[in-house]
């Protein structure tokens, strides 16, 4: 007798959505026992969130391969459904295990925002000023709800603020709210350390920045050289891709991800997604401004021209994405080759791009999250 979860899989509005040669070759595998109930209804699911039904079988595939080398794909689509999340099948080992510790960060910040566990900070307290502009964190619960507000890792510091090792403090500065981690010296004079001072998406503070926050919780400055000046991380140029946002926001664009492959000594852009999609539906081409790069012939040489043109918004997703790649020192497509990829977030104004070189085993080399608008380092 099959199973009833059999039945209702191959049943499922899901499989019946996909295209006919995929269903019957889907459908033969699980039928035929090549594939369990828990697979089958994790490929459905991945193709829900990640749209691309013609990619469930190859997907499927390189998805068996890279749980074999340890990559917790199952675990980061289930997450994924489960904190309302899209995924791109498209993604590397490397990305998935990004992105599944990300996931896991979120969890673990739900999880200690509904808890009430207590810290013990007196031997914290009594080293600080009387009065000062913000509070420490007593509470698992605050813990969580820091971690959520300024959307960066602070619940991992939780089993070191359970011992006692570590403290958190909040505090208020200049219209910033800043996350400061605070350790133990054996120092009569020094008793108190900052550790890392964070602000929203691990933004960090500037030399200027960073003295006021020692003076106004009344702990000397370390000697120059000791600390990681935010001012010296290296400047992007985002001025072009920063003209392009009003008119994605325009079409309710909030979410765009050029995807990159290549390998041998070529690499191009294979795919260009928007979160919703599709956005554009069947309104006329989005036309804007771009300056674009141009080949021509100059004797027996070859020069490229900047010329602004006005082109569709892809081509001049496209046309900045891969100037944006070209500022990395990283050769993701030289040799075994690699995959890129450059997430924009249009809502907040931010973009990340992540590099993985291909070897023998995977490896990730490079991620870097940036504000479009200043072109200043998030993380």
């Amino acid at each position: 007798m099959m199973d009833p979860r059999t039945l209702d899989i191959l049943a499922d509005d899901r499989l019946l959505r996909l295209p006919a040669k995929t269903r019957r070759a889907f459908a033969d595998l699980f039928r035929r026992g090549f594939m369990s109930n828990d697979t089958a209804e994790l490929l459905l699911m991945a193709i829900e969130l990640g749209g691309e039904p013609r990619r469930l079988l190859g997907f499927a595939i390189g998805m068996l391969d890279m749980e074999r080398c340890g990559v917790p794909v199952r675990d980061a689509i289930r997450m994924a459904r489960k904190q309302g999340r899209r995924v791109n099948l498209h993604w590397g080992p490397g990305r998935w295990q990004r992105e599944h510790d990300r996931m896991a960060r979120v969890a673990a910040l739900t999880r200690l925002a509904f808890d009430n566990r207590p810290y013990d900070v007196r031997a914290f307290e009594r080293h600080l000023p009387a009065t000062w502009p913000g509070y420490l964190i007593r509470t698992s619960r605050r813990l969580g709800m820091e971690g959520a507000r300024q959307r960066h890792c602070v619940a991992s510091k939780d089993q070191a603020l359970r011992e006692r090792r570590r403290a958190i403090a909040v505090v208020f500065l200049n219209r910033l709210r800043w996350t400061v981690e605070l350790a133990l010296r054996c120092s009569d004079k020094a008793p108190l350390q900052i550790m890392e001072i964070q602000s929203r998406f691990n933004r960090l503070p500037t030399r200027v920045e960073r003295e006021a926050i020692h003076a106004v919780l009344g702990i000397a400055t370390p000697a120059p050289g000791q600390a990681r000046d935010a001012a010296a991380e290296p400047r992007w140029n985002t001025e072009r891709l920063r003209r392009l946002l009003p008119a994605m926001r325009e079409r309710g664009i909030i979410l765009v991800s050029v995807c990159f492959g290549g390998s041998g000594d070529d690499g191009q852009v294979d795919a260009v997604r928007y979160t919703p999609d599709p956005p554009f539906g069947n309104r006329e081409p989005i036309i804007v401004p771009c300056e674009m790069r141009r080949a021509r012939r100059d004797g027996d040489r070859w020069v490229t021209d900047r010329v602004t043109e006005l082109v569709e918004l892809e081509a001049a997703i496209k046309e900045v994405a891969g100037q944006v790649l070209e500022t990395v020192d990283v050769n993701w497509d030289i040799s075994d080759g690699g995959t890129a990829e450059l997430e924009i977030d249009v809502g907040v104004g931010t973009m990340e791009l992540s590099i993985d070189q291909h070897y023998v085993e995977r490896e990730n080399l490079y991620c870097r999250q940036v504000e479009i608008d200043t072109g200043r380092v998030l993380s």
